[in-house]
């Protein structure tokens, strides 16, 4: 009887840890606006790895957008706002919506060669 109980009581909390994983990361989708369309919604990329961490796609959309949004500054010197830029947005690839104006740039390590 004791066996039978153990066993009910490890597949139950198995179950529901299946079930509810806080580990699991939700797809981030990256984006760009246009130089013609400042309001459209080009898809670039989807961060979407599963069972690596709950910010792991987030975290990785976001280094990928301040990389690039800093090479867009960087062939545009003295440029006050870009123009064309890229962001990242929670969950699958949305073509409606609304874009952004203001990209955040930062590159972790010197543009020159």
């Amino acid at each position: 009887m004791l066996i039978k109980y153990v066993t009910v009581l490890m597949l139950t909390a198995l179950t529901a840890c299946s079930l509810s994983s806080p580990s699991e990361s939700e797809p981030v989708t990256l984006y760009r606006n246009s130089q013609v369309d400042s309001s459209m919604r080009i898809h670039i990329a989807t961060f979407d790895a599963e069972d690596s961490g709950q910010y792991y796609n987030l975290v990785n959309c976001r280094l990928a957008s301040k990389v690039l949004n800093a090479n867009v500054e960087a062939l545009n010197p003295g440029k006050e706002q870009q123009t064309v830029g890229f962001w990242c947005e929670e969950g699958n690839f949305e073509k409606e919506g609304q874009a952004v104006t203001v990209f955040d740039a930062k590159f972790p390590f010197t543009t020159e060669r």
